[in-house]
């Protein structure tokens, strides 16, 4: 970044408070809610992530496609189907 550019920055902050548990992994709203995840493989290792409201309507996904992305960003590289669900 040049310093020229410095005036051309926008910052946006979101805050993730009042977390609240789902009845599954799909009760949630794209682009209202933030999502976290923390979840254990067969093996026992523990794995978590989170996304903020903006992030799935800004990559156009899908719930399906949140999740599955949201599951590899916490680093399983395990087989994602509808077990995990």
């Amino acid at each position: 970044m040049s310093q020229d550019e410095v005036t051309s920055l926008a910052v946006n902050t979101s805050f993730l408070t009042n977390f609240e548990d789902a009845k599954d992994c799909f009760d949630w709203e794209i682009g209202t809610h933030g999502i976290t995840i923390q979840f254990k493989s067969t093996r026992g290792r523990s794995f978590s992530a989170t996304y903020l409201p903006e992030v799935c309507p800004e990559q156009g996904w899908t719930k399906e496609e949140c999740l599955e992305s949201l599951v590899r960003k916490s680093g399983y590289r395990g087989r994602i189907d509808s077990s995990l669900w």
